[in-house]
């Protein structure tokens, strides 16, 4: 039996948390498998105890939610002697007013998550804080009979809806200010009405500054409301938009889409498993608010467009159901345990050879493990020292003898050979454990089974297996014992991090392992991101990433276009400048492609210097470019602030030029603007914009990245004061740079091209391409920059042109 404990379900701020727990505790029931009980926290103690004394084999499922209302109790040191079976169900809980400080909460997950046997999360992103180094289940909520789709007949219409709780957070203000700037420049008749469903009790100050700022705009603001009034509600919107960064509304947005209704979000958490941007809604870069705006605009004005929408929207045969998440919780329940990790091995090395490739040539070692030939090292280089990019792979006869298309593990593979011979040092421990260990002849019964409609999971389930059989704990001490200490992981799989992780190897950085889909695996990347916890693979899930083709071996392209380009955006540092120098490879590079004719730009988030400032070390450098191709964050935060009132400036010189012309106001802003301020700290400035804020001035942030490396040292950068702030206020920047779409929006409108038009060059996956493939805009990604010589002459030689060079190749091959 399933016991699936949670506290009682108040008619609160949580409507979607007590939707999830209603649907899973009456499936249980339904199918004899369970129970879900109320059980007030001070009661928590002694059902425990009393349902451990019945010692009917079953499973215990506490609720988050107890985390946040008992910290860490003294019982639950004993809870382990006490359950033969535990897990912990981490569903969205509510953050109080008497809610314990951020860093209590968190230790008292991490002590909860100590405890239990296994984490049943909502969310793959719920999972690395919660999870520590235990095992993890990804149940996604689903839809219900209660919201059913309904015929909507086309009224002309244009009523909005956002459900959640009436707190800062949750961005109903920005919201209510984009639709009220929509119904003051409207030129139709239609009125624009907005329903916002919370508890607007919760915080009265703030509700009154949403009605303020309603100004034209029809808002209805309704407390909270049962799952059934919720439905009624959604059935007679003709939009669903939300401006939430934080906390969980994923249940929402389920309700929505549940209905037909399309919805336009900002792009966070785990919404792209239920909105498909451009076809049931949109889904624009988090925190650029102007892009929500300039979304709703272009929605709301065109009612053809919404047409669209809505028709898509009813279509919800991609989208999970509550018999899906109801299936994958007790699945979880039966299967849940620590895999297979930290065992006893004997591993011996049974053999070498130093094998030459289309790659380069590698030192090859087999290895016995437990007595049989196991594990393969493929090492390039000398191991010892610093991190060492690295990839464990399991073995896929399937993709790397047939090719078949049904996976990414050749691609994968391949990959990182790659990787290591561009960067000359590096290894792959290649397993054999063939079908996430399961062996050939299972697997192929497994394919069978998704053959007849099961996923990947499901279908090993069907077969008679778990989810993962693999070990990769003999990884671990394979590399230890090649002088492997620490390791940049090439991996979207958290077990292969907390394998390595727990065998002594420390993993200093993740790279995710992102190739481009096809149309037979797509489903089963979306599997293994939200079902296995794949959290690397979003980006290969964005709907650019479907149409992506394979490139030419050897080209540095993370999803190679197929088809011509007009324009070419380069990142700067790392990709064509690396400190203040400017190797020769790039001049060249920037030469050929001036020749082939295509039209150039460079953006950059540096907020420290000017366009003009920043111009001229590029010259100094050797790199001819002109003003109007360079775009540094703070010549792009002026453009964005341009016309729209005073501001108050925490930038420096030189980049506080850029924004020297636009009115200043110290006590009455209406924009706050964080940039490059380290040296000129002052905290009566700094209080001065914490209390423009309060007032209700914005937050704008030339972006917000936490640090960045100039040659070996990692500086501290702009998101630390946009994170400080954003804390203190409960309030959320409007970025202007990378990967806010009004960056790259201003670049192709300037130069009068179409994002599909348009590649984006950079040395980063986040922010950059991220935020350029959002838009629609195809990626490349270079490697890691390279390291200055020490004499100082041919500074980059090497791999750094090599890199270069095979850029070009493939650009003139477009």
């Amino acid at each position: 039996m399933i016991h699936l404990l949670h506290p009682p379900l108040e008619r609160g701020l949580d409507t979607c948390r007590a939707t999830y727990l209603t649907e899973i505790g009456r499936r249980l029931g339904a199918s004899g498998q369970g129970d879900a009980t109320a059980i007030p926290a001070f009661e928590l103690e002694a059902h425990v105890r009393k349902l451990a004394t019945d010692q009917d084999g079953g499973v215990m499922v506490l609720d988050g939610q107890y985390i946040e209302l008992l910290g860490v109790p003294e019982w639950l040191r004993e809870l382990p002697a006490l359950l033969p079976s535990r897990l912990l169900l981490h569903g969205p809980g509510r953050r109080s007013p008497d809610a314990p400080p951020p860093d209590d909460v968190a230790r008292a997950h991490r002590a909860w998550a100590a405890a239990v046997d296994a984490v049943i999360a909502t969310a793959p992103r719920f999972v690395p804080d919660l999870a520590g180094e235990g095992t993890y289940y990804v149940v996604r909520p689903g839809i219900g009979d209660v919201f059913r789709p309904a015929p909507r007949p086309s009224r002309g219409g244009r009523h909005v809806i956002s459900v959640g709780p009436l707190v800062p957070s949750r961005g109903h203000l920005e919201l209510v200010r984009a639709l009220a700037e929509v119904a003051t420049t409207s030129q139709g008749t239609d009125t624009l009405r907005l329903t916002l469903i919370g508890d607007h009790e919760a915080a009265p100050t703030y509700t009154t500054a949403v009605r303020a700022a309603a100004g034209p705009l029809q808002l209805e603001i309704l407390g909270v409301c049962p799952a059934e009034e919720v439905a009624k509600q959604l059935q007679r919107a003709d939009l669903y938009a939300s401006a939430a960064l934080d906390g969980s509304y994923g249940l929402a947005v389920t309700e929505a889409a549940a209905v037909g209704l399309p919805v336009i979000a900002f792009r966070i958490g785990e919404l792209d498993a239920w909105i498909r941007d451009g076809v049931n809604g949109h889904l624009v870069a988090p925190g650029d608010t102007g892009a929500l705006r300039q979304t709703l605009r272009d929605i709301l004005a065109e009612p053809e467009r919404l047409e669209q929408l809505r028709a898509a929207a009813l279509s919800r045969d991609a989208l999970p159901t509550w018999e899906q998440a109801a299936t994958r919780f007790t699945t979880a329940c039966r299967h849940h345990g620590t895999p297979p990790s930290g065992l006893a091995h004997r591993i011996a090395m049974h053999s070498e050879c130093d094998l030459p490739t289309e790659f380069g040539t590698f030192a090859v070692r087999v290895y016995t493990v437990d007595d049989e030939e196991h594990a393969v090292l493929v090492r390039m280089g000398d191991l010892a020292g610093d991190a060492v990019f690295t990839r464990v792979h399991s073995e896929c006869f399937t993709g790397e003898v047939l090719a078949s298309l049904k996976c990414d593990c050749d691609a994968q593979l391949r990959h990182a050979l790659r990787m290591i011979s561009e960067r000359g040092r590096g290894a792959v421990v290649y397993l054999r454990q063939e079908g996430r260990g399961i062996g050939l002849g299972n697997k192929i019964r497994a394919y069978a089974e998704q053959a007849k409609g099961a996923d990947t999971v499901e279908a090993n389930r069907l077969v008679g297996f778990p989810n993962d059989l693999r070990d990769f704990s003999a990884a671990a001490h394979i590399l230890r014992v090649n002088g492997v200490e620490r390791v940049t992981l090439h991996t979207n799989n958290p077990f292969k991090v907390r394998a390595l992780r727990q065998g002594g190897v420390a993993v200093e950085q993740v790279l995710p392992s992102v190739m481009p889909s096809n149309p037979h695996n797509e489903s089963y990347l979306r599997v293994k991101y939200a079902t296995l916890g794949h959290l690397g693979l979003r980006d290969a899930l964005a709907p650019t990433a479907a149409a992506a083709r394979t490139g030419s071996e050897g080209s540095p392209t993370a999803a190679p276009a197929a088809a011509p380009a007009d324009l070419l955006i380069f990142d700067l540092d790392g990709v064509l400048q690396f400190g203040d120098v400017v190797p020769p490879a790039a001049t060249e590079l920037i030469a050929r492609l001036r020749e082939a004719g295509y039209a150039l730009r460079f953006l950059t988030n540096d907020g420290f210097n000017s366009r003009r400032s920043r111009l001229a070390q590029l010259r100094t450098g050797g790199l001819e470019v002109e003003e109007r191709e360079l775009y540094t964050s703070s010549y792009l935060a002026a453009r964005f602030l341009a016309d729209r009132g005073p501001i108050l400036s925490l930038c420096g010189p030189p980049g506080a030029d850029e924004l020297a012309a636009l009115p200043q106001s110290q006590d009455a802003p209406r924009f706050v603007v964080v940039g490059d301020w380290f040296p000129h700290y002052d905290h009566a400035q700094l209080q001065a914009a914490f209390a423009a804020l309060r007032r209700g001035a914005e937050l704008v942030a030339l972006h917000r990245k936490p640090h960045w490396r100039r040659h070996e040292e990692v500086l501290i950068d702009v998101g630390f004061w946009v994170a400080g702030l954003e804390y203190a206020t409960q309030r959320r920047a409007t970025l202007v740079g990378k990967p806010a779409e009004f960056a790259y929006r201003t670049v192709l409108e300037d130069a009068g091209c179409k994002p599909e038009r348009a590649i984006m060059i950079s040395d980063e996956h986040d922010p950059d391409l991220t935020g350029a493939a959002a838009l629609g805009l195809r990626t490349v990604l270079l490697g890691d920059p390279p390291e200055p010589a020490t004499n100082g002459n041919d500074a980059f030689a090497g791999r750094s042109f090599d890199t270069h060079a095979a850029l070009g190749d493939y650009l003139a091959a477009l």
